[in-house]
Parts: structure tokens; C-alpha cells; sequence
């Protein structure tokens, strides 16, 4: 099952005027049929469920993102087995142009309000739901967590997140956010080109998924529900944590409370 705030499902550049749900037929990582449905058919297929929805990032068509997040549920069952009953998808408006980057950033900045407000909904019937983000998809949720209420989710994981390195701080703009969830994971690689150079150029920052955040102590001392995963062994790509066996293999240990500490490595 998917949520959507695009237009149709498919629009890479429009926000639709209200989020529709979808129950979508996937095969070999494509997709072969689309049945819109109704919020409260989402609602009865989470009901009692552990539900993982996952929120894409900047530039991704619709054919990409399925097979994303095909990839993603398969690493889930192999290697997360037993800590999800339930995988929903979540596609908004990311554009498709590689150099157009300011109308996705706002309209993720739209877009995240309004999953928020859906999360909300589903978490009445679900027994939890937790967020996994990638790139510019962290703007989306870190948004949707800040307006949902405290503890619609259980868990969110920020992978190669682009935003600003110091934005989970004390004080600035997605700290908030981090302190309505149980935990928040954070994911970073110092290879991710895409950060390293795109982001940084476009945005006159540092990534926080390149480093990590701008000042550890200040995580340290403001947020004892962070965790910060640095992948500079295993990720050497911004694309690369969907099929990374080691990052589910490092997930599966940290879920189990088998990783001690705040700022760990994640090995080979």
C-alpha cells in the first residue's frame, strides 16, 4: 500500500490537492497495476500491524521509487525479519530535473505537514509506525514528525539526509522533531558525493548526511534519543543505503539493543 501526495501518483512536479492511498501490484520491481483506495482501507490493512512507511528524496520518477522501495522491503525481510508486519510506501513531488532543486525543497516543505497529519490517522489503528527517510525525503518527515503528535512514531531512521548539518541541534529548526519520536537513527557517509558537492553548492552548508551533525556535543547533551550511525566503511555512494546488507545488518543489531552508545561506526 503507498500514500501519495502527488497528483495522479505519477506527477514528479505537483502536489495534489489532498493525499490519495493506493494499492499498487508490484513484479520484478515494476509496477503492473494501480487501485486507488480509501484512507480507511490503508487504516484496516495497518490495523494491529508494526508498519515501516519510507519517504524517498529529491528527483525520483515514479519507476525509480518503486524499485526503491522494492529493494528496501526485500532487504527488510531478509535481514529486519520479524520487527515489521507491514511495509507502506509514500511518494510526493521530488521534480525530475537533476539541476532543479529549490521547487522540490519547497514543495517538500509542503508536503511533510500533510503526511504528518495522515500518520496521525494510521497510528490509531497501527501498533507503530516508524519513518525511514532518504536525502531530501528528511525534509518530508522530519516536517511531518514535527506536526504530527508526540509519538505517532516509534522510530525514525534518516539516511544521507539533506538537510543542514546543525538542523537536529538544540535550538534549530528540526530539534523538535527529534524529540517527539522514540529514537531517531541517523545514517551519514563522508563518500556521498551528492551531498558533498550538490547540497553543499546549492545550500552554502554541510550536509547532515555527509558528517553527521555539525557539533556531537550538543547532540550529547540535548538529545539522548539520537543515535548517529557513521557508514563511511559501507556507503560509499548517496543511493547506496537501500541495498547496503551491512547498514540492514547494523539495524537489525541496533533494534535488538545490541549496538551501545550514542555516536557509533557501522562496520563491514
Amino acid at each position: 500500500h503507498w500514500i501519495s501526495s502527488r497528483v495522479d501518483l505519477a506527477d514528479e512536479d505537483r502536489l495534489g490537492p489532498e493525499e490519495t492511498f493506493w494499492d499498487l501490484t508490484i513484479a520484478n520491481d515494476r509496477m503492473t497495476d494501480a487501485r486507488e483506495v480509501s484512507l480507511a482501507d490503508l487504516r484496516a490493512f495497518v490495523r494491529g500491524k508494526r508498519v515501516l512507511v519510507l519517504v524517498h528524496g529529491y528527483n525520483n520518477v515514479l519507476e525509480d521509487i518503486v524499485r526503491a522501495y522494492s529493494i528496501v522491503d526485500r532487504m527488510i525481510a531478509a535481514h529486519v525479519a520479524g520487527f515489521y508486519d507491514a511495509v507502506v510506501g509514500y511518494t510526493w513531488p521530488g521534480g525530475e530535473a537533476p539541476l532543479d532543486w529549490f521547487l522540490p525543497r519547497r514543495r517538500a516543505g509542503l508536503a511533510g505537514p500533510r503526511l504528518g497529519a495522515v500518520l496521525d490517522r494510521l497510528r490509531r489503528s497501527a501498533a507503530s509506525i516508524d519513518v525511514m527517510s532518504h536525502s531530501l525525503g528528511a525534509r518530508v518527515s522530519l516536517k511531518a514528525i514535527d506536526a504530527a503528535a508526540r509519538g505517532a512514531v516509534r522510530v525514525h531512521f534518516l539516511f544521507a539526509s539533506a538537510v543542514d548539518n546543525e538542523s537536529i541541534e538544540a535550538g534549530e529548526k528540526y530539534h523538535a522533531a527529534t524529540r517527539k519520536t522514540g529514537e531517531t537513527l541517523v545514517l551519514h557517509s563522508r563518500h556521498d558525493s551528492i551531498l558533498k558537492y550538490g547540497f553543499t553548492a546549492a545550500q552554502w552548508d554541510l550536509a547532515l548526511g555527509l558528517h553527521g551533525p555539525e557539533d556531537p556535543g550538543d547532540i550529547a547533551a540535548h538529545s539522548p534519543n539520537v543515535v548517529v550511525g557513521n557508514c563511511k566503511h559501507v556507503v560509499r555512494r548517496h543511493g547506496q543505503y537501500k541495498s547496503s546488507v551491512e547498514v540492514y545488518r547494523f539495524l537489525r543489531r541496533w533494534m535488538s539493543g545490541q549496538v551501545q552508545g550514542q555516536f557509533v561506526t557501522v562496520p563491514r
